[in-house]
């Protein structure tokens, strides 16, 4: 029997496996394998597989890598590395899209699990507002800034402003740590508790303000109003 045949059977016994289990029942090399099945139509796709955990180390690793360096590797092209750079974005906007749907949040945790998700892939920090109404449905999400926060992340109005126009009773800001720290700064436990004690009076609750790093979080809003009675 050819090599072609052995793959095109081999092929076809993955398909079913996954239709019948899903990827539950494969190993990290076969998820590479079986995703290279759609980018590379007619070669053994095992190999490669096995080189690319080799050189990057992880599953999470290999799809996060950049194309410039993907397109690099031994029997990666340019459709595998687009196909690669493609999940993890698609991975996120199906997470959005399915929880984006005005739903109401039972608790902080369960909000913050649901922000966290509008970080993935995020290799720049930036800071996001999100507002609720006071079922704590989502009503909007903004982007308030771009790059490393400084004193721009101070700006009341800016924030006054959206809260306003969306008639928001609560809301919640996190910001992102792409070095994968969790610790807080100085600055941004001034930050929280500067918002928190201006819009309280105007009956606006911050839920929180977290920071986002390596798929976890941390509420700062606690940590922030003890300095106050330090």
């Amino acid at each position: 029997m050819s090599n072609n045949n052995l793959h095109n059977k081999h092929r076809e016994r993955m398909k079913e496996l996954f239709t019948e289990n899903g990827l539950d029942s494969f190993s990290d090399h076969e998820v590479l394998e079986f995703l290279l099945y759609f980018s590379i139509p007619r070669h053994n796709t095992n190999e490669t597989a096995h080189m690319l955990l080799n050189r990057y180390g992880s599953l999470s690793a290999v799809l996060d890598a950049k194309y410039s360096d993907l397109v690099k590797q031994p029997g990666v092209g340019p459709h595998s590395a687009v196909l690669f750079n493609f999940i993890p974005q698609l991975a996120k906007r199906y997470t959005l899209d399915k929880y984006n749907k005005k739903r109401a949040f039972k608790s902080i945790d369960e909000i913050c699990e649901f922000v966290i998700n509008h970080f993935i892939d995020q290799t720049r920090e930036h800071v996001e507002l999100f507002m609720f109404d006071s079922s704590t449905k989502l009503l909007c999400h903004k982007t308030l800034q771009n790059g490393t926060p400084n004193a721009a992340f101070l700006n009341i109005q800016i924030i006054a402003d959206n809260i306003y126009a969306y008639n928001a009773t609560n809301f919640l800001i996190a910001h992102n740590h792409p070095s994968g720290s969790l610790e807080p700064s100085d600055f941004d436990l001034c930050v929280t508790r500067t918002i928190h004690n201006t819009f309280r009076p105007l009956n606006k609750h911050l839920i929180d303000h977290i920071i986002v790093a390596g798929g976890e979080y941390k509420k700062l809003l606690e940590t922030a109003l003890s300095l106050d009675n330090a």
